[in-house]
């Protein structure tokens, strides 16, 4: 199933689970271990959902949670969604005269298996994993179907499950 966002995907769940159908997501399908396939599963096809956004421009951005603490307007912050490759988000954070915690693998998936595989990258030892700058994530629940943020300041032990 192509997956254009997070209702798609959400539908996919819901419809799997009424049918006790296995669940897979593939994004890149970069996956040394093949657990982007499955037989008589449900695949869904994360690849094609490519967009990025800069958010934060004027300050004032906030994670969903959060009833406090904004963001200052100097911290440019980028919102990328699960098919988003690294050569995509390096080539647009750029435009910003900005770098990003990434991989050198170029075609693979950012917010998917690199980052919740730790986001171990040539800029690790300078600025950390990718996974410690990640601020929100919204998911799909696979329990009930429906789609969720998860940060810091709520669902705390999903976002580290998660991230």
């Amino acid at each position: 199933m192509r997956a254009r966002n997070a209702k798609d995907i959400s539908t996919a769940v819901k419809f799997a689970a009424k049918h006790n159908i296995p669940v897979v997501i593939k994004n890149t399908g970069h996956d040394f271990l093949g657990r982007a396939s499955r037989r008589n599963a449900l695949l869904i096809w994360t690849h094609f959902m490519r967009d990025i956004s800069f958010e934060n421009q004027h300050g004032g951005w906030k994670p969903a949670g959060c009833h406090g603490h904004k963001y200052q307007e100097n911290e440019l912050l980028v919102k990328a969604w699960a098919g988003v490759m690294v050569f995509e988000l390096v080539k647009e954070v750029a435009k910003k005269g900005r770098t990003v915690v990434a991989g050198s693998a170029s075609t693979v998936g950012v917010v998917g298996g690199f980052i919740q595989g730790g986001g171990h990258g040539p800029l690790a030892v300078w600025k950390g994993l990718a996974s410690d700058h990640v601020l929100e994530y919204e998911v799909v629940l696979a329990n009930v179907g429906s789609s969720a943020y998860i940060d810091q300041y709520s669902g705390r032990g999903i976002l580290i499950d998660v991230g």
